[in-house]
């Protein structure tokens, strides 16, 4: 088994968003929401990964009164933030391309695009044919006991001490393992694969040192260990059944994959199968942790657990996806031109009230729900049914084994802010319920 090198006896490294402040640039493009100066300044700085930005305040702020803003930074590009123009962009990959990448800023890979996010149908759809079986509903349904087990394990060592970090103790061990265990890398290794990740999102922040620096040294480590994983399965007379087997099997049309495709999809995997559960986890357990009536709901009522899972979707978006225009084109009454990058933000999808009655109210009753929180088009999220099943079974353990909690004092939670929005630290002491 390939090894992945020292293993840390601490949390792996957190990522420290790199921001050095608005750079302003002049936009050829016409803004045409009619806005105050204060609006129009702060849609101008609007960069992803500003760690002192509210980004569900700020997206609200634009969604109202700027629904397509222009931010100055990191070459421009269009901020849409309500969600039928959400819809219209993703759901249109002819004129709204994935093929540029779908990130702000672009990335722009060595090894290449990153497989299947990178690619508009029909080479979407051909890439994706196959790995869709690995995430099937059956498939994952049949996880279902062994997720349950890690769920109980990590939150019986919080009420054994009454008190833990529910992120680094909880949010990022649970779906990180139940990820490994699928995609058929040594569990042993989850610390070294979530350095890779963390820092393969610094590296997507636009500070050309950070991404060169993962260009040099980090890309080529992870290459190398995927690499020999495949190799396993490829020279193995009894291959596991797992991710990286179905890999070496899958096929583009009418041809095998070719190892360099493999291995981005490895790439592609490792960012969003160590990331956004985790995320959405860290949202979740902070509005149970801030709302014991909420939860207090789950603990009356267990059944409501699915539906709370749609909603806590719904009102904390965590991922924003961008897309390049192809040609000259209309987002709301904005005009759009070839080659302009428009950036969908899930986060602000959710709560717009011209699509959820009462918006900016999280009610576990909601339905219908036809929140875009795992996105829509062709690029859903390929792990929907996976990212279900863990965050209901976690909560349906939490209401057994922890349903009394609350935020440790002094506990200040910040945001992780870039494509994926997360919450960074979270003390909390069990508590009896009084």
């Amino acid at each position: 088994m390939p090894g992945a090198g020292d293993r840390p006896n601490h949390h792996p490294t957190r990522p420290q968003r790199v921001w050095r402040g608005p750079a302003m640039t002049t936009s050829e493009n016409t803004r045409t929401c009619p806005v105050s100066p204060e609006v129009a300044q702060a849609a101008a700085a609007f960069h992803l990964f500003d760690p002192e930005m509210d980004p569900h305040a700020l997206l609200g702020t634009f969604r109202e009164q700027c629904p397509v803003a222009r931010s100055e930074q990191l070459d421009g590009f269009w901020v849409v933030t309500r969600h039928a123009d959400i819809q219209h962009v993703l759901k249109n990959p002819e004129t709204f391309s994935s093929g540029h990448g779908n990130s702000i800023p672009p990335v722009f890979d060595p090894i290449g695009t990153w497989i299947p996010l990178h690619f508009d149908p029909p080479e979407h759809g051909k890439f994706r044919r196959d790995l869709n079986a690995n995430f099937l509903p059956q498939k994952v349904a049949s996880m279902e006991d062994d997720i349950r087990a890690q769920a109980r394990k990590y939150l019986n060592a919080i009420v054994e001490r009454g008190h833990g970090e529910l992120v680094w103790e909880v949010c990022v061990p649970y779906p990180s393992m139940t990820f490994l265990v699928m995609l058929g890398a040594p569990v042993e290794d989850v610390e070294t694969l979530l350095n890779w990740k963390n820092m393969n999102m610094i590296g997507m922040s636009g500070d050309p040192d950070a991404e060169e620096y993962v260009d040099e040294f980090i890309r080529p480590e992870y290459m190398a260990y995927f690499n020999a994983l495949l190799d396993e399965r490829v020279n193995s007379d009894n291959p596991p059944d797992d991710i990286l087997t179905a890999l070496t099997r899958a096929n583009y049309g009418d041809r095998p994959f070719t190892r360099d495709e493999m291995l981005r999809v490895c790439t592609t995997l490792m960012i969003a199968g160590l990331d956004t559960v985790t995320a959405a986890l860290t949202w979740t357990f902070h509005f149970l942790a801030t709302n014991p009536g909420h939860r207090q709901q789950l603990i009356d009522d267990r059944s409501l657990i699915p539906s709370a899972v749609e909603e806590l979707n719904r009102y904390f978006g965590i991922v924003s996806v961008a897309r390049r225009a192809t040609q000259d084109a209309v987002v709301g009454e904005q005009a759009i031109k070839q080659g302009d990058w428009v950036l969908c933000t899930l986060p602000s999808a959710g709560r717009d009230a011209a699509e959820f009655p009462d918006a900016e109210t999280v009610d576990f009753h909601r339905s219908p729900n036809r929140h875009i929180g795992f996105g829509t088009g062709p690029h859903r999220c390929l792990g929907i049914h996976l990212a279900r099943l863990e965050m209901r079974v976690l909560l349906e353990e939490m209401v057994k084994i922890m349903p009394h909690f609350e935020l440790a004092p002094g506990c200040k939670p910040g945001f992780q802010n870039g494509i994926v929005i997360s919450i960074d630290d979270l003390e909390i002491v069990v508590t009896d319920g009084s």
